[in-house]
């Protein structure tokens, strides 16, 4: 929150909205209005449907860990690196 409100948001735009929903989706309402007061309402709608879809999926701690870390990163100023591989899995049992 230390950077002006545009640098912030320029930085979020480079962030895909799955991982930027990803990193968020452990924040409650009150912690994500930081995030939303920084992006464009069109982006919010696509947060919240995206952190509405990982709601139902099974996710693993390390895919978690490794958006967070992305997100920290271009919050960071370093440059956002390609997109990670998508975190939708089916619920159920895990392959093997």
């Amino acid at each position: 929150m230390a950077l002006p409100r545009i640098e912030i948001q320029n930085r979020l735009l480079k962030v895909s909205d799955r991982e930027l929903a990803l990193a968020m989706l452990n924040l409650d309402e009150n912690e994500r209005s930081g995030i939303y007061a920084a992006v464009s309402p069109e982006k919010i709608r696509r947060l919240r449907e995206e952190l509405s879809m990982l709601r139902r999926l099974r996710l693993h701690r390390e895919d978690y860990l490794t958006a967070l870390a992305r997100v920290i990163s271009v919050l960071e100023g370093r440059p956002y690196t390609e997109v990670l591989r998508s975190y939708i899995r089916p619920r159920g049992r895990r392959p093997g």
